[in-house]
């Protein structure tokens, strides 16, 4: 029975072990996987794309903050310490998302410049999630709308392409109507053929 048991520790003395200052154990092995480089697929998630949509139209300005919605919308988060909760100072849900969307920026600009560990993807994953998830309660919210101007210029894009199709279908039957009475065809360039 002995012998087995000396076996074991013999077994468990060749794993080294590294220990961090926080008391968490690994052995060689495990850190060394942890900080091997990894590829990263090459197809972004749904979620990562949707975050990249979401950033490119408040850059393009599709998509704007309500301000005044804001200041009715804040976010109070709560910290554990020592057993009991400590409220923190209300935050304005614009401000939570712009800190969680310029996370994510830096941790996606991290992994496609510098390539990624396992550490590296697993914290882009969780900036992805976060972000995720505070796009959408801002836009639950209503922080989050669509620019009043952009669908105002919408309708007028719509208003005139109409108005220019009527025009178009208005010349169109003159020239018809002008090529049967005079019997000359007008070619694109302006020429005129006799039939």
């Amino acid at each position: 029975m002995e012998n087995g048991s000396g076996r074991k520790r013999a077994r468990d003395n060749r794993s080294e072990s590294t220990s961090s200052e926080e008391g968490d154990s690994h052995t060689v092995e495990e850190q060394l996987e942890k900080e091997k480089p990894v590829t990263p697929s090459a197809e972004p998630s749904s979620t990562a794309l949707y975050v990249d949509s979401f950033i490119k139209k408040i850059n393009d300005g599709e998509l704007v903050y309500d301000h005044e919605r804001a200041e009715k919308a804040l976010y109070v988060s709560a910290t554990s310490e020592t057993g009991w909760r400590k409220k923190e100072k209300p935050v304005s849900i614009i401000d939570k998302l712009s800190f969680v969307l310029g996370d994510y920026q830096q941790h996606k600009e991290l992994v496609e410049r510098w390539g990624a560990t396992r550490d590296h993807l697993r914290e882009l994953y969780t900036a992805t999630q976060y972000a995720f998830l505070w796009i959408n309660k801002a836009r639950m919210n209503g922080v989050v709308k669509e620019n009043p101007n952009l669908a105002k210029q919408l309708a007028d894009c719509r208003e005139e392409n109409a108005n220019l199709r009527k025009e178009i279908d208005q010349l169109a039957s003159e020239k018809s109507l002008h090529t049967r009475l005079s019997g000359t065809e007008y070619t694109d360039v302006g020429e005129t053929r006799d039939r």
